[in-house]
């Protein structure tokens, strides 16, 4: 690099940070704050999540354990599969001009339960996923004007995984012919992964970084739920579950490299400056306090018609706190025969995140995007048996500010599609 470019960069260092490492600490992972993100269970994703006041399968176990107490048979199983898409673009971050647009594509088991009744009791054991993110980034942009000057090429490739599992047993008892009451306790775990490789090709140079950050966790995850039926057309029905993190460990490791030998500076940049960080931690995160109430109304043997709100209270973590947020849900189900069943739902997903403020330089603002979203759903029984289809989708837009250090914020748009398998048996 010509001593020209490099006294430029000096001066840029000392008044800016370079572009390159603004894009390594943004922090547009979108969905860490949503809390409805891959549906659990068929008939309940196919109703929106309005699922609080039903919960007469196996599902329930998740959602309301005090619910699995009205389910048929002596023992009853079942299982869903899931194929998860889902995109985030962001309009105009490189120069006001160029897009980011990170997709996630995930398949997945994410639901298993099975319950046995026992007297007036019921023992259910299950295995959920409600969190399953496999997020990609892979892109050319051509001439990027950074602090140094221009870039011929900047080469992105990222990928962000977060996974979230719960299992572990319920158990639920019928108090008397209007009122039960249930429990279960989950082991969760979570491990999140984030790989960021970004590449800048000059003239005569190149700057290359590298970030890799790791998070796991585990703890406990309690679900407390009541159902009572009043009378025989509704049943009301309420959740309260926390998630306690026990331990938690997390390494962030960054590294760059220019290509010409040149002194070392405070900040990576062209010219053979080599950056090599690591930073471990083991702070606990934070999770809100769940509460879920619910209705569901059966004006007929064949209809029903299913509400949920769900209020999450508000995290106090700094610049990583969350407000308290409440979504909603309403799902109704309808029986064309014996055999056949149609499905839909609609609910929102806000975020957990407050709106962003202009002119913010000293730290990252979560991005803020709100979803809505609907659900439609097929289901067909035999005897003993069922199998089901369901298609959700949800699609929302608000800001994100990608750049740290820069009071930039952008326009994001997301949208989510999930479509689901499921089968159960009752014997």
């Amino acid at each position: 690099m010509s001593a020209i470019v490099n006294k430029r960069m000096g001066k840029a260092i000392a008044g800016n940070i370079s572009l390159l490492l603004l894009m390594l600490v943004s922090t547009a992972h979108a969905d860490e704050y949503h809390y409805v993100n891959t549906p659990v269970g068929n008939r309940a994703a196919d109703l929106g999540g309005a699922y609080t006041a039903l919960s007469d399968d196996p599902t329930g176990l998740f959602y309301n354990p005090a619910g699995v107490v009205y389910a048929a048979g002596s023992n009853l199983s079942a299982s869903m599969n899931t194929l998860q898409t889902g995109s985030t673009t962001y309009k105009n971050v490189i120069g006001g001009q160029s897009n980011w647009v990170r997709s996630s594509s995930t398949l997945l088991p994410n639901f298993f339960g099975v319950v046995q009744p026992l007297g007036k009791g019921v023992f259910g054991f299950s295995y959920a996923v409600p969190d399953a993110i496999n997020e990609d980034q892979d892109q050319v942009i051509a001439n990027v004007a950074t602090t140094i000057g221009t870039a011929q090429e900047l080469i992105i490739n990222y990928n962000n995984t977060d996974d979230t599992y719960n299992i572990g047993p319920s158990y639920a008892y019928q108090i008397n012919d209007h009122l039960a009451v249930g429990g279960t306790l989950y082991y969760h775990y979570r491990h999140k992964q984030r790989i960021n490789n970004i590449l800048l090709l000059y003239a005569s140079d190149r700057l290359w970084t590298n970030e890799y950050y790791e998070v796991e966790e585990y703890g406990i995850k309690p679900v407390l739920g009541v159902m009572w039926s009043p009378v025989a057309q509704w049943s009301l029905g309420a959740t309260l579950s926390k998630v306690s993190i026990i331990g938690s460990d997390s390494n962030f490791h960054i590294s760059c490299l220019g290509d010409n030998a040149s002194p070392a500076t405070a900040a990576c940049q062209p010219g053979g400056v080599v950056i090599h960080q690591v930073v471990t931690d083991n702070t606990e995160r934070a999770y809100p306090l769940k509460l879920a109430l619910g209705a569901t109304w059966f004006p007929s043997s064949r209809l029903l018609v299913s509400a949920d709100v769900t209020y999450y209270d508000g995290v106090d973590a700094g610049v990583n706190s969350r407000d308290s947020v409440i979504n909603v849900a309403v799902g109704s189900e309808y029986y064309l025969s014996s055999r056949w069943a149609l499905r839909g739902g609609f609910f929102t997903d806000l975020a957990s995140t407050s709106d962003l403020q202009p002119n913010v330089t000293s730290y990252n603002q979560a991005e803020h995007v709100d979803l809505v979203g609907v659900s439609v759903g097929i289901a067909h029984f035999n005897r003993n048996s069922s199998l089901s289809l369901g298609v959700t989708y949800s699609v929302g837009s608000g800001k994100s500010q990608i750049f740290s250090g820069s009071p930039a914020l952008q326009d994001a748009e997301m949208e989510n599609l999930g479509v689901s398998l499921a089968a159960s048996y009752t014997y």
